[in-house]
């Protein structure tokens, strides 16, 4: 069974990703952050599905990335993993 999951997280874009598109850059970020992983209270991250939205982005002092809040649906599989052990 899998659930798509609304979050929100600001991502970092390293500046030699700035060339790419907005949209691609941050889904390999989000991909590479969420996917596979195990996340408290929601279970299994697939991968990402969606995009939904984006707000500015902000390039701090001192760090040449731009760092970009959005939201993100996700695809998450609940219950998959079942383990019997016999000794």
């Amino acid at each position: 069974m899998f659930v798509l999951v609304e979050m929100v997280d600001t991502v970092r874009i390293p500046p030699w990703q700035f060339e790419r598109k907005l949209n691609d850059s941050i889904a390999e970020e989000l991909n590479k952050k969420l996917a596979n992983k195990v996340v408290y209270n929601v279970g299994l991250c697939i991968c990402l599905f969606d995009i939904t939205k984006l707000e500015d982005s902000y390039v701090f002092p001192g760090d040449g990335a731009s760092h970009t809040k959005g939201g993100c649906l996700s695809s998450w599989g609940i219950g998959l993993l079942r383990l019997s052990f016999q000794w």
